[in-house]
């Protein structure tokens, strides 16, 4: 029974640890970043794919649209149908991170500015990299 005690105890030290590292990396902090979208293409190499992120910690999300990825874009909407900002959220149980109702993904690995990220429900590899 202690076994299993303390099995559980360590388990949910690191699912609570993953999703506050998450969770810190992503969010905003005022400092004029924001979050490079890119995927994965067959030769192996990342491309930009005219979307970047801010993460706010209330939970949304405000996509920008630029062409080029070293300038933060203007603020897009989603679509014509929504408001500009978004939802986010990250389920630390199977790893999906949620940037927007179109916008699912697995998250496989966080570094402190590179999130890589699998479609979930659709096919290809994601990267978000952090540009300050």
């Amino acid at each position: 029974m202690k076994k299993i005690i303390l099995y559980l105890m360590v388990m949910s030290f690191f699912c609570c640890k993953r999703k506050n590292d998450i969770l810190k990396v992503l969010e905003y902090n005022n400092d004029g970043s924001y979050w490079i979208q890119k995927q994965q293409i067959n030769d192996g190499k990342y491309t930009f794919s005219t979307i970047q992120w801010i993460f706010y910690s209330d939970g949304s999300s405000q996509p920008l649209s630029s062409i080029n990825e070293n300038k933060k874009g203007n603020p897009s909407m989603l679509n014509l149908e929504s408001s500009g900002k978004g939802a986010w959220s990250f389920n630390e149980k199977d790893s999906t991170f949620k940037i927007c109702d179109v916008c699912v993904f697995k998250i496989k690995k966080v570094s402190q500015d590179t999130v890589f990220m699998s479609g979930k429900g659709f096919k290809g590899n994601f990267i978000l990299v952090k540009h300050k």
